[in-house]
């Protein structure tokens, strides 16, 4: 079972809040996490900060070429958040990561999910461009988790790249609202 955690960055004006999403290894556990996790508090903030600005970076690790079961689970719950109010995410701006083994083991594939996630829920979505970070920031961790992505040059750059043009974009939003 890889180790690494999966991360969900909800950065305001104000503050970065970061929620890790835990970890499961079995049904019981994972029902559980489901019953007693962030969701609530996740939700408590997007609202209470909804005239903020709010910046979304999600995190996440790759298994089998795509997105980890747990950042699929918090996309899926966030519908009910939405279906309480429809434009809770309206023009909030959102950049996604992703880490893999591989140089090419699914990193654009996740992003491209969590992207598609984004337009679906109205949130604006932003990558590095073209010529290295074309999704987002893409990291290859060589199987040695954290310490193989401090590593990676290219991804820290990719990463940079993808979180200058989020915070161009948010400034820019901002401008026009």
């Amino acid at each position: 079972i890889n180790n690494k955690p999966n991360n969900m960055f909800i950065i305001t004006k104000n503050s970065i809040q970061k929620y890790e999403i835990p970890k499961h290894t079995d049904n019981e556990t994972f029902t559980f996490q489901l019953s007693k996790d962030k969701m609530n508090e996740i939700d408590v903030y997007i609202k209470g900060n909804n005239d903020m600005g709010i910046k979304v970076v999600n995190r996440n690790p790759v298994y089998q070429g795509t997105l980890s079961g747990q950042t699929k689970v918090i996309m899926d719950r966030c519908r009910a958040i939405v279906a309480r109010d429809p434009k809770v995410f309206l023009n909030k701006v959102g950049a996604a990561t992703a880490d893999g083994g591989d140089r090419v083991g699914g990193q654009e594939p996740a992003i491209q999910t969590i992207l598609n996630f984004y337009v679906i829920n109205e949130i604006i979505p932003v990558s590095g461009g073209s010529f290295g970070s074309n999704l987002g920031g893409t990291f290859w961790s060589k199987d040695k988790g954290a310490e193989g992505v401090a590593e990676d040059i290219e991804g820290i750059r990719s990463l940079h790249r993808t979180l200058d043009k989020l915070i161009e974009t948010a400034k820019l939003l901002k401008k026009i609202q």
